[in-house]
């Protein structure tokens, strides 16, 4: 997959894309990539080692996935309206749906030829 949290490459990245400066949450962040990659593929179509390898939409939805999970970690939260993942990261799964089909149909494809 394209972005890897056990890349420093890839960790320092997202760490700047979430303007987090401090090591404290390192091993948090790493999880929540984790599990926002998860959670997405959950919701696109399991992994076939080509349609999420270096998949630009498929990283800005980590990222964005990853970051509603870290500020939204608490078991409570006060004075927050709602904390459903931000209406962007279901546009891309949306879309990113779309994609993998026709993906797996070309993939199919070329299996039967």
């Amino acid at each position: 997959m394209a972005l890897d949290p056990n890349s420093e490459e890839d960790f320092e990245y997202l760490k700047s894309s979430l303007r987090i400066d401090s090591e404290d949450d390192d091993l948090l962040l790493k999880r929540l990539v984790e599990a926002s990659k998860q959670t997405l593929i959950g919701q696109i179509g399991p992994d076939d080692n080509i349609f999420y390898d270096k998949n630009e939409q498929f990283d800005l939805a980590t990222i964005m996935l990853t970051d509603h999970f870290y500020k939204t970690r608490s078991a409570t939260i006060e004075n927050v309206t709602s904390i459903v993942p931000p209406f962007g990261v279901n546009m891309i799964i949306l879309d990113l749906k779309a994609s993998y089909r026709v993906h797996t149909r070309k993939v199919s494809d070329i299996s039967a030829d």
